[in-house]
């Protein structure tokens, strides 16, 4: 009641600034420009903004970092399977009912100069519901157990020692067998295309970083599922 009308139109001055402890440093102080001057104000005044800042810029680094370091990740990954394990650059799949004609064209192919080399296999994918997701899983049987290699390396990830399929048991990938905590001596249980179920020992843990894997013998296949492995895959 007591101010002016002049006055009350007039917008409030804002609060006096206080000095901030920097400023008793004159060496330093004198030779800041006036925007570096008001900036420290600020930071030194409002001490909760200052905070946010602080939080808000080191949160967004963070997470550039952590973005980065999940690229660079998963770029390791994908070239250590590509090149180091899958070694294979195609999957032709056979139809059930080839003709005698058709059946020669496609031998001439793998044979011609444009493939390098093939091996005939039983390929047939599964699906195996894992902690409430349905998970697919590539059955491979080689024709020649022995030839495999070729084509993927199966190893020991801790000792690099090599693994082959001349055992009693199936080679699953160590990721699958880290899902369902299965180890060397367990059975894997899965449900083939056609319904029949099945239960195989597990002879073998492979490195594995994509996909879930499950190899065997022809032999091993013809015991456990009841029938000859049949070639679809080259």
């Amino acid at each position: 009641m007591q101010a002016k009308t002049s006055e009350l139109l007039l917008p409030k001055a804002p609060k006096n600034g206080s000095r901030i402890l920097l400023e008793k440093i004159k060496p330093f102080w004198q030779h800041l420009s006036f925007n570096y001057k008001v900036t420290l104000r600020n930071i030194f005044r409002y001490k909760v903004k200052m905070i946010m800042t602080i939080l808000g810029i080191a949160g967004c680094t963070g997470l550039l970092m952590m973005g980065f370091g999940i690229r660079d990740s998963l770029a390791g990954i994908g070239q250590k399977q590509y090149s180091e394990i899958i070694k294979y650059d195609l999957i032709a799949v056979d139809k059930d009912s080839l003709s005698s004609e058709q059946s020669t064209k496609l031998n001439q192919k793998l044979s011609s100069s444009q493939v390098n080399k093939h091996l005939p296999v039983y390929f047939e994918n599964v699906s195996k519901k894992i902690a409430g997701t349905n998970q697919y899983i590539s059955i491979i049987v080689p024709e020649k157990g022995s030839e495999i290699s070729k084509y993927i390396s199966l190893r020991n990830r801790s000792s690099g020692q090599k693994i082959n399929l001349n055992g009693r048991g199936i080679v699953i990938s160590e990721k699958l067998a880290k899902l369902l905590n299965l180890s060397i001596g367990n059975e894997l249980s899965l449900v083939t295309t056609n319904g029949k179920k099945v239960k195989l020992p597990i002879g073998n843990i492979c490195e594995m970083y994509m996909g879930h894997y499950v190899l065997m013998s022809s032999g091993v296949y013809r015991k456990y599922f009841g029938r000859k492995a049949i070639k679809m895959l080259n």
